[in-house]
């Protein structure tokens, strides 16, 4: 479950998204896959194949995705089934809906990064 915050924000962020992308099957069933060019706004890998996004949902939520690459070959980022398929619950994500991230820090929370959902047909 995640942490709430009590103070809100407009429910469009003004920055451009990192990603944008539109939910499939195994985005919703699974983990989600991360668009490689992504990988340019995000933090290095270092010598690991993870690290941890936190980012506060549009609806003022904490969240904490494991982003994780493979060791080797094409790095095909992912957000780990363990953290990504509870916001999926929680939100109730289907097929064709669209989530933004954003590189975009809260200066009250410390958070660096903001994830926004839009609904198929809204």
């Amino acid at each position: 479950m995640p942490s709430s915050s009590a103070s809100s924000h407009p429910n469009s962020s003004s920055s451009l998204p990192i990603f944008c992308k539109s939910l499939t099957k195994i985005d919703v069933e699974k983990k989600l896959a991360v668009p490689t060019k992504a990988l340019t706004h995000l933090p290095s890998f270092g010598d690991s194949h993870h690290f941890y996004i936190e980012a506060k949902d549009d609806r003022g939520y904490f969240w904490s995705f494991q982003c994780s690459i493979r060791r080797n070959g094409h790095p095909k980022p992912i957000l780990s089934s363990g953290t990504w398929l509870p916001f999926v619950r929680y939100r109730s994500l289907r097929v064709g809906d669209t989530i933004k991230l954003y590189k975009e820090h809260d200066q009250f929370t410390g958070v660096d990064y903001k994830i926004e959902v839009d609904r198929m047909g809204n």
